[in-house]
Protein backbone atom coordinates (compact mmCIF):
# COMPACT_ATOMS: atom_id res chain seq x y z
CA UNK A 1 0.00 0.00 0.00
CA UNK A 2 2.82 2.60 0.99
CA UNK A 3 4.66 1.54 -2.55
CA UNK A 4 1.33 2.34 -4.53
CA UNK A 5 1.52 5.86 -2.26
CA UNK A 6 4.47 6.59 -3.26
CA UNK A 7 4.50 5.93 -6.79
CA UNK A 8 1.09 7.87 -7.17
CA UNK A 9 3.22 10.91 -5.86
CA UNK A 10 5.83 10.69 -8.16
CA UNK A 11 3.43 10.61 -10.94
CA UNK A 12 1.34 13.40 -9.57
CA UNK A 13 3.90 15.84 -8.34
CA UNK A 14 5.89 16.04 -11.52
CA UNK A 15 2.25 16.94 -13.51
CA UNK A 16 1.39 19.36 -10.68
CA UNK A 17 4.86 21.15 -11.02
CA UNK A 18 5.06 20.87 -14.85
CA UNK A 19 1.46 22.54 -14.73
CA UNK A 20 2.30 25.29 -12.28
CA UNK A 21 5.17 26.42 -14.33
CA UNK A 22 3.12 26.21 -17.17
CA UNK A 23 0.98 29.69 -15.91
CA UNK A 24 3.43 32.89 -15.95
CA UNK A 25 2.65 35.68 -13.41
CA UNK A 26 2.02 38.72 -15.30
CA UNK A 27 1.72 40.61 -11.89
CA UNK A 28 3.23 44.41 -12.42
CA UNK A 29 2.86 47.63 -14.04
CA UNK A 30 3.28 47.41 -17.64
CA UNK A 31 4.29 50.57 -19.93
CA UNK A 32 2.85 50.36 -23.19
CA UNK A 33 5.35 50.23 -26.26
CA UNK A 34 3.92 52.26 -28.94
CA UNK A 35 6.58 51.46 -31.29
CA UNK A 36 5.66 47.78 -31.55
CA UNK A 37 1.89 48.24 -30.45
CA UNK A 38 -0.99 49.12 -33.27
CA UNK A 39 -2.03 52.09 -32.64
CA UNK A 40 -5.07 53.05 -30.35
CA UNK A 41 -7.65 56.25 -31.17
CA UNK A 42 -10.92 57.54 -29.85
CA UNK A 43 -13.09 59.98 -31.13
CA UNK A 44 -13.08 62.83 -28.46
CA UNK A 45 -15.57 65.72 -29.96
CA UNK A 46 -15.31 65.67 -33.48
CA UNK A 47 -11.48 64.62 -33.52
CA UNK A 48 -10.04 60.87 -33.33
CA UNK A 49 -7.22 61.24 -30.69
CA UNK A 50 -4.58 59.14 -30.34
CA UNK A 51 -4.88 57.29 -26.71
CA UNK A 52 -2.38 54.74 -24.52
CA UNK A 53 -3.07 53.15 -21.78
CA UNK A 54 -0.22 51.32 -19.47
CA UNK A 55 -1.53 48.57 -17.44
CA UNK A 56 -1.45 47.79 -13.43
CA UNK A 57 -1.95 43.78 -13.31
CA UNK A 58 -2.39 42.13 -9.88
CA UNK A 59 -2.13 38.32 -10.94
CA UNK A 60 -2.90 36.07 -7.51
CA UNK A 61 -4.93 33.29 -6.02
CA UNK A 62 -6.51 32.05 -9.53
CA UNK A 63 -7.76 35.60 -10.49
CA UNK A 64 -6.54 38.37 -12.64
CA UNK A 65 -6.95 42.06 -12.03
CA UNK A 66 -6.05 44.50 -14.59
CA UNK A 67 -6.19 48.30 -14.09
CA UNK A 68 -6.17 50.35 -17.26
CA UNK A 69 -4.36 53.65 -17.01
CA UNK A 70 -5.61 55.33 -19.88
CA UNK A 71 -4.42 58.93 -21.13
CA UNK A 72 -7.81 60.09 -22.32
CA UNK A 73 -10.05 59.11 -19.37
CA UNK A 74 -10.52 57.81 -15.91
CA UNK A 75 -8.67 54.46 -15.39
CA UNK A 76 -11.09 51.27 -15.53
CA UNK A 77 -10.34 48.12 -14.44
CA UNK A 78 -11.48 44.38 -15.07
CA UNK A 79 -10.81 41.47 -13.40
CA UNK A 80 -11.32 37.54 -14.74
CA UNK A 81 -11.44 34.46 -12.89
CA UNK A 82 -9.13 31.97 -14.34
CA UNK A 83 -10.59 29.28 -13.67
CA UNK A 84 -11.85 28.23 -17.31
CA UNK A 85 -15.84 28.22 -16.07
CA UNK A 86 -18.24 30.62 -17.90
CA UNK A 87 -18.14 33.97 -16.12
CA UNK A 88 -21.66 36.30 -16.53
CA UNK A 89 -22.31 40.14 -15.26
CA UNK A 90 -24.01 43.32 -16.57
CA UNK A 91 -23.63 47.15 -15.46
CA UNK A 92 -26.76 48.09 -14.64
CA UNK A 93 -27.51 49.97 -18.33
CA UNK A 94 -28.34 47.10 -20.41
CA UNK A 95 -25.25 45.70 -21.34
CA UNK A 96 -23.97 42.40 -20.17
CA UNK A 97 -20.51 40.18 -20.75
CA UNK A 98 -19.88 36.79 -20.51
CA UNK A 99 -16.23 35.48 -20.36
CA UNK A 100 -13.96 32.80 -20.18
CA UNK A 101 -10.68 32.95 -19.37
CA UNK A 102 -8.72 29.85 -19.66
CA UNK A 103 -4.79 28.27 -20.10
CA UNK A 104 -3.46 27.30 -22.96
CA UNK A 105 0.44 25.82 -22.65
CA UNK A 106 1.67 29.01 -21.55
CA UNK A 107 -0.93 31.38 -22.73
CA UNK A 108 -3.49 33.08 -21.23
CA UNK A 109 -6.74 33.25 -23.20
CA UNK A 110 -9.79 35.17 -22.46
CA UNK A 111 -13.15 34.91 -24.65
CA UNK A 112 -15.74 37.44 -24.16
CA UNK A 113 -19.16 38.25 -25.23
CA UNK A 114 -20.52 41.42 -24.96
CA UNK A 115 -23.99 42.56 -25.66
CA UNK A 116 -23.72 46.33 -25.85
CA UNK A 117 -26.68 49.49 -26.42
CA UNK A 118 -24.39 51.70 -28.71
CA UNK A 119 -25.24 54.59 -30.74
CA UNK A 120 -26.01 52.00 -33.84
CA UNK A 121 -28.55 50.27 -31.55
CA UNK A 122 -27.86 46.94 -29.41
CA UNK A 123 -24.94 45.28 -30.82
CA UNK A 124 -23.18 41.64 -29.35
CA UNK A 125 -19.20 42.13 -29.73
CA UNK A 126 -16.99 38.86 -29.13
CA UNK A 127 -13.28 39.39 -28.32
CA UNK A 128 -10.90 37.21 -27.95
CA UNK A 129 -7.82 38.36 -26.03
CA UNK A 130 -4.41 36.20 -26.54
CA UNK A 131 -1.67 36.97 -23.54
CA UNK A 132 1.94 36.16 -23.16
CA UNK A 133 5.10 36.36 -22.11
CA UNK A 134 8.70 36.80 -23.47
CA UNK A 135 11.76 37.95 -23.25
CA UNK A 136 12.50 36.32 -19.74
CA UNK A 137 8.89 37.57 -18.59
CA UNK A 138 9.52 41.50 -19.27
CA UNK A 139 7.84 41.91 -22.42
CA UNK A 140 3.80 41.15 -22.57
CA UNK A 141 2.11 41.03 -25.84
CA UNK A 142 -1.73 41.05 -26.28
CA UNK A 143 -3.00 39.69 -29.36
CA UNK A 144 -6.93 40.79 -29.39
CA UNK A 145 -9.24 40.03 -32.15
CA UNK A 146 -13.01 41.19 -32.07
CA UNK A 147 -15.67 40.30 -33.98
CA UNK A 148 -19.62 41.23 -34.79
CA UNK A 149 -20.46 44.71 -36.22
CA UNK A 150 -16.98 46.59 -34.90
CA UNK A 151 -14.43 43.48 -36.05
CA UNK A 152 -10.97 44.29 -35.70
CA UNK A 153 -7.50 42.71 -34.45
CA UNK A 154 -4.64 44.70 -33.01
CA UNK A 155 -1.36 43.93 -31.25
CA UNK A 156 -0.45 45.67 -27.57
CA UNK A 157 3.34 45.31 -26.26
CA UNK A 158 4.21 46.02 -22.80
CA UNK A 159 7.34 46.23 -20.53
CA UNK A 160 7.95 46.00 -17.13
Amino acid sequence: MKLSILFLCLLVVPCMVAFASAMPDFTGTWIRDVARSDAMATLIGDKITPVTADLVIKHADGKIGVESRWTHQASTIKSYLLNGAEIESSDGQGNSTAYVASWEEERLIIDEKTIANTPFGRTEIIKRSEWSLSDGGSTLTILETTSGQFGSSRKQVYHR
